[in-house]
């Protein structure tokens, strides 16, 4: 990998620092929305962007292969011969899926963006808040007890996860382009004064738009004592079969 981005404009000595420039710099493209500079102003960040992304792609395509031609071993020393990595799993779905090369990539991508900082951050986080929630540790501590020894499932652990992302979303903000423009009135009476025309927000197609997760999770119109950990407040839907999931829980019975 050193040896791949020499002379770039980014140094990166691991796939860390690799996965974690292109992120970046994808993230500030965003901003630019229907204006992709970059496909005609080759300047030294947009060339060590498209060296880095071929040097990943090229990384995830030879992980394909190998486990389509069984090759190379996919287990770790210690790991039981039946574990099977998500990569493995995906090549043994192809059979019958038939993915092409763009379609496994795409998903291996997912998993390191969708399926690893996201997961990370919310262990740190709830192992956190756990810490400073005693009461709260404790029951989640039993609960966990009693079900190893009975093989039950654990809804007020589940509670606490959803808690915490709820106060500490793994991904805190969102956007996307617009396929197509969209009119609609400001819920705060001067918000976007450039956009607004006869007291409507009118928002064109290609504009780049985010919208906050973080603040809707606090927002106090919605949640009750909205900056507090209470993974009580999730008990009735962890409870739940059919998996469904409210955006928030009201103060009262009613869902929203």
């Amino acid at each position: 990998l050193t040896d791949g981005m020499a002379g770039s404009a980014w140094c990166c000595h691991n796939y860390g620092d690799l996965w974690f420039q292109l992120l970046s710099h994808t993230q500030d493209r965003v901003l630019f929305g229907p204006f992709q500079w970059w496909r005609l102003l080759k300047t030294p960040h947009v060339k060590a962007f498209e060296r880095g992304q071929q040097l990943l792609l090229a990384e995830i395509d030879a992980a394909f292969a190998a486990r389509m031609s069984g090759s190379q071993s996919v287990l770790k020393s210690g790991l039981a011969s039946s574990f099977k990595d998500l990569a493995s799993l995906i090549v043994e779905s192809q059979k019958s899926r038939n993915f092409s090369q763009d379609d496994l990539r795409h998903q291996a991508l997912t998993f390191l963006f969708a399926g690893h900082d996201t997961t990370t951050n919310l262990i740190a986080w709830c192992l956190l808040l756990l810490a400073d929630h005693p009461d709260v540790q404790n029951r989640a501590r039993q609960e966990v007890r009693n079900a190893h020894e009975c093989k039950s499932v654990k809804p007020f652990l589940r509670c606490c996860l959803l808690e915490t992302l709820r106060l500490y979303p793994s991904v805190p903000l969102r956007s996307r382009t617009l396929t197509e423009q969209d009119s609609f009135a400001p819920v705060e009476p001067m918000a976007c004064p450039a956009l607004r025309i006869h007291d409507q927000v009118h928002l064109q197609k290609g504009m780049g738009v985010a919208f906050a997760i973080n603040a809707l999770h606090r927002d106090p119109g919605l949640w009750c004592e909205p900056d507090k950990f209470q993974p009580e407040r999730f008990w009735e839907h962890s409870m739940a079969t059919d998996g469904t999931l409210p955006c928030a829980p009201r103060m009262g019975d009613e869902s929203r």
